[in-house]
């Protein structure tokens, strides 16, 4: 962090903007990387760092650097100056759309009050269980499906998850079966509310599973503790440019207030901009050009599984806690935590097939559960 009024952050995405949820098996990974730094002393890291590793690039883009041991010695000597000074989210899109699925699928049937499934991990074992479960073809399609309906919000678009008729072939014991059961029998609460969508979010909703806007989310959340007005450039990109709005007033005091209400700290979250966020050209920016060699590295060491490189292990101290990954922790069977949640999913289901109020005493059944719970009666 330089000693300056005001910080200076800037932020990339990769790959590219915008960066939606998909199940691209060729880019499993997106990350989202930002750097505390002035840009003059960006210019100068830079340009060391191409005068001690010669590449011939007007502008540095890791992917090319990484393929190359100079490329990536490059990137080596640039993430050892900026040690302390970034931060990234790196996120799995599979695990990300499921979350997703949480979000749109179940959140809407508790809108007034979601409070309990966060505070239960609900939603982490939900997102988790759909993972675990997308690995045959009634999964994969479910969640293809999905990715379509929330692109366009008709639910025609997703006919597992909002026609019964569409379902009823499959076998009961389908791990699956238990949520298309739950969006098929609160499917018009579900439509309804996702249908909002279309006023209440930025260009009708098209940017609703671009994941770019999150990450930048987080990363102000994170310098913002360090209590210093932020200057922020970004790579210019329509997706942030349609979030913008939300980072000031009423907006960003709206996302902190949900933020809280699920479960977050207070002092995790706020931030005060010293000037307008400005999207740029990275191009003639040295800081963006430095969070694209962070971002493009990160998603690079996630997909390749790489713990044991140089630039892993610089990356490794700077990985912001929201990034996700594969955590079975939330469904591991035998644990109390998976084992509730798997029970008050089976309830859930079975409500929503008697279209009976799912609310409705769920926080007394979350109390039996925990209390008569012992280790050998799901997965022990």
């Amino acid at each position: 962090m330089t000693p300056t009024t005001a910080s200076s952050i800037s932020s990339w995405t990769n790959p590219g903007s915008p960066v939606r949820v998909s199940l691209d098996a060729n880019q499993p990974v997106f990350a989202y990387a930002s750097v505390a730094i002035e840009e003059r002393r960006a210019w100068e890291i830079l340009d060391r760092a191409r005068k001690d590793n010669p590449v011939q690039m007007p502008e540095l883009k890791a992917q090319k650097l990484l393929s190359s041991e100079r490329g990536r010695s490059l990137i080596a000597q640039v993430l050892a100056e900026i040690d302390g000074l970034y931060s990234f989210v790196v996120q799995n899109k599979r695990v990300v759309l499921c979350g997703k699925l949480f979000e749109y699928v179940f959140e809407p049937v508790f809108q007034f009050s979601p409070e309990l499934l966060y505070e239960k991990n609900l939603h982490r074992f939900v997102a988790m269980y759909c993972f675990i479960n997308s690995v045959d073809e009634v999964g994969e399609e479910t969640l293809v499906q999905f990715e379509s309906y929330m692109r366009s919000l008709e639910p025609g678009d997703a006919p597992l998850l909002f026609d019964p008729d569409a379902s009823v072939h499959l076998p009961e014991d389908h791990p699956l079966k238990l949520v298309l059961r739950f969006a098929n029998g609160y499917r018009d609460i579900i439509v309804a509310d996702n249908a909002r969508l279309r006023t209440t979010t930025p260009d009708e909703g098209k940017y609703v599973l671009d994941v770019s806007a999150a990450g930048l989310w987080s990363l102000l959340n994170h310098w913002g503790r360090q209590k210093r007005p932020l200057r922020v450039v970004c790579d210019d990109s329509k997706p942030i440019a349609a979030f913008l709005p939300s980072l000031i007033d009423e907006g960003k005091e709206f996302a902190i207030r949900r933020a809280v209400a699920l479960g977050g700290s207070p002092e995790q979250f706020g931030w005060d901009l010293a000037e307008p966020v400005a999207l740029t050209d990275s191009r003639g920016s040295p800081g963006l050009q430095i969070a694209d060699l962070i971002a493009s590295s990160a998603t690079r060491v996630a997909k390749d599984s790489d713990e044991d490189s140089e630039i892993a292990r610089a990356l490794d101290r700077h990985i912001h806690p929201h990034s996700i990954g594969t955590d079975l922790a939330p469904v591991r069977l035998g644990t109390r935590e998976a084992d509730v949640n798997w029970l008050v999913l089976m309830e859930l289901a079975g409500r929503a097939d008697r279209q009976n109020d799912p609310c409705l005493g769920l926080e007394a059944v979350y109390e039996y559960a925990e209390k008569s719970w012992t280790p050998d009666r799901l997965g022990g």
